[in-house]
């Protein structure tokens, strides 16, 4: 079973504030400013936790097998050993928005995707007699166009030759173009139906197909999909993840199947959310979904952070939420692992890059200032500070 909780009312408390402010203002005749971009996400996500004696721990990152769990020395537990994931739906803030279209999880029998699978072995057979036959033709053609000059000499000693050369290619490639005919027919007799369509079995496993791109390149990321299923009347909710590389603009298809439900299941309801390094991203199937201005994303987790640790002191942090594009897109994060002193004021504004006699390439001195930081508390009450960041820690290695 999941855990759910309600969301906090510091961060309903900011949400109404901040959409008070956006969209309930009374509209000016006349205006001057250019309008603040909304290309920032508030919406509801999932916080993931894994069990750990009787408490339930968060989940940083998912890696491989593992997960990275938030605890003083962050570590990573093999999932394999664990009663699995739990989740909650908590709001959340975005610096970037993926598209995740054609969404399905459709009940299939593991009977049927082995019947499947055989009629996979005899399509890839007939898909390299296919090929084999292709690769044929193109060298008849090739030979011909090599010919064809000689076939049309004035030269009866070279023009003879070429011609019955030319000949037989022809014969040849008539041939080998009905054997490609009827390999197409036998190919269109045996193609893949859809699972779930036939076999009077009862299923037991997900088919899972979707759609994804995002404007923003996401070098590494992962699925995680929440499944409340069916059977006898009785209720039960489940959960797995999928990890995806290079997400780009260009949208590609993602297809999967997950086994290991009770026979004759029925979906009830499907949810999926998507994360990068750990950080969740919004898409167009991500709930209660506002677009902010960056001043208002910002304001809201510093809020949010007021909130949670009210009469705290902790140190100032970066808002990883909010990482630059550049951290997304990239997977060596060797390239990012320099220790960095930064002084930032009581709104978590950069003030300084102290260089303490190292060298510092100027991509990472550009990404430093393209960070947004959350500022550190003192007593619960927002304060100057200087904190030591390194931009690699975003990746959570």
């Amino acid at each position: 079973m999941s855990a759910r909780s309600f969301l906090p009312l510091i961060r309903i408390a900011s949400v109404f504030v901040l959409l008070q402010c956006s969209l309930s203002a009374e509209p000016h005749s006349v205006n001057s400013r250019i309008a603040e971009l909304r290309e920032h996400h508030l919406f509801v996500g999932a916080e993931l936790f894994i069990q750990q004696g009787e408490d339930l721990v968060t989940v940083e990152r998912i890696r491989g097998d593992s997960a990275r769990i938030q605890s003083p020395t962050p570590d990573y537990i093999s999932l394999r050993k664990t009663s699995g994931l739990h989740w909650r739906m908590i709001t959340k803030v975005s610096a970037v928005k993926a598209t995740i279209a054609d969404f399905s999880a459709d009940p299939f029998s593991t009977q049927e995707l082995r019947d499947f699978a055989d009629q996979a072995s005899t399509q890839s057979y007939l898909q390299g007699q296919e090929s084999m036959m292709s690769a044929s033709q193109s060298q008849l053609e090739s030979r011909a166009s090599e010919i064809s000059t000689a076939a049309n000499s004035d030269d009866p000693d070279i023009r003879g030759p070429a011609e019955a050369e030319m000949a037989s290619i022809e014969t040849n490639m008539a041939e080998l173009s009905d054997s490609m005919s009827a390999m197409d027919s036998l190919m269109e007799s045996t193609q893949f139906g859809d699972l779930g369509a036939a076999g009077g079995y009862d299923p037991d496993s997900l088919d899972i197909t979707f759609r994804i791109s995002s404007p923003t390149p996401l070098a590494e990321c992962y699925v995680f999909i929440s499944i409340r299923v069916g059977r006898d009347g009785k209720i039960s909710d489940t959960s797995f993840y999928r990890h995806l590389t290079n997400v780009g603009p260009k949208p590609r298809k993602v297809r999967f199947s997950r086994d290991g439900f009770p026979a004759g299941f029925e979906v009830k309801d499907t949810k999926i959310y998507l994360f990068s390094y750990g950080e969740e991203i919004a898409t167009n199937l991500s709930e209660k979904h506002y677009q902010l201005t960056y001043d208002e994303a910002r304001e809201f987790l510093q809020l949010s952070h007021i909130g949670e640790h009210r009469r705290e002191t902790v140190p100032a942090r970066p808002a990883w939420s909010l990482a630059p594009p550049s951290l997304l897109s990239t997977r060596d994060h060797q390239s990012f692992n320099f220790s960095i002193q930064v002084d930032l004021d009581a709104k978590g504004k950069l003030l300084k890059i102290r260089d303490n006699n190292q060298i510092v390439p100027d991509t990472v001195r550009s990404l430093i200032t393209e960070l947004t930081f959350i500022p550190a508390l003192e007593n619960g009450t927002p304060v100057a500070s200087t904190l030591t960041i390194n931009p690699a820690d975003f990746y959570k290695n």
